[in-house]
Order: C-alpha cells, then structure tokens, then sequence
C-alpha cells in the first residue's frame, strides 16, 4: 500500500521515489505483472541515474535485475546485475545480491592497509546464471 502511494510520499525526496517504485516493481513482479513491474523498475533505474546517490542507484539497479528474472530476461539480469555491482564497488560496499531462483551475485570489496601504509585492494565475485 505504501508503495502504490510513492507519489504523495516521496515529495521532493528521490531516494524515497527510487525506493518505492523499486519495491513496488518487486512486489509486482512476484504477482506475475511483471510489464508493470518492469516499467517502474527501469523508471527507478532512470531517477537514480540522474543523481549522485550511488546506493540507491545501486540498490535500484538490483531491483532491476530481480524484475528482469521474473520476467524470464535472464540476460538482463545479469546486465543489470553487473551494473549494480559496478556501482556498489564504487562506493566500496560489501554485498551480495540475491537475484532468486537461484541466480546471485556476490561482491566483496574491501580495502586494508599493507604494513608499509599502502592500500590493497581485494575484489571477489562470484555470480551463478539463472536456472
């Protein structure tokens, strides 16, 4: 309910924006309308994209790419997968997307000081194709 009322929620507030119609695209995609949800995914994607939020375009991004597999888009999944984790690496987060049925990806990026002060950087992923 709270999504579908992202409009008068949100105001002038775009991680609000972002987050509602990213969560909405979800819930709809899990009730097998996944053209709407696709719509409001991508619309979430492009308000992210417009601004310097890089987690919620992350997080945006991800959303995408769970619609994208519901919707049987494997390949776009993947895409817009890639494009979160390039996006959470970015900003040096720790995360591990669960894209469902069995497709994830995980990143991790850290950073740590080698004992000379230099910084090292550890970057793995592990992403599984969609069944």
């Amino acid at each position: 309910e709270r999504a579908n009322d992202r409009d008068a929620l949100a105001g002038q507030n775009l991680q609000t924006a972002i987050a509602a119609r990213s969560v909405l695209a979800e819930v709809l995609a899990a009730r097998g309308d996944t053209d709407e949800g696709l719509r409001l995914a991508d619309e979430a994607v492009r308000i992210a994209a417009g601004t310097d939020i890089t987690l919620d375009h992350a997080n945006a991004l991800a959303s995408l790419a769970r619609v994208r597999l519901a919707a049987g888009d494997a390949g776009g999944a993947r895409r817009a997968a890639d494009s979160a984790r390039e996006q959470y690496e970015a900003k040096g987060a720790v995360v591990s997307l669960d894209l469902g049925g069995g497709a994830d990806v995980d990143v991790t990026v850290g950073a740590e000081r080698k004992d000379d002060g230099e910084e090292v950087t550890d970057r793995s992923v592990r992403g599984a194709t969609p069944p």
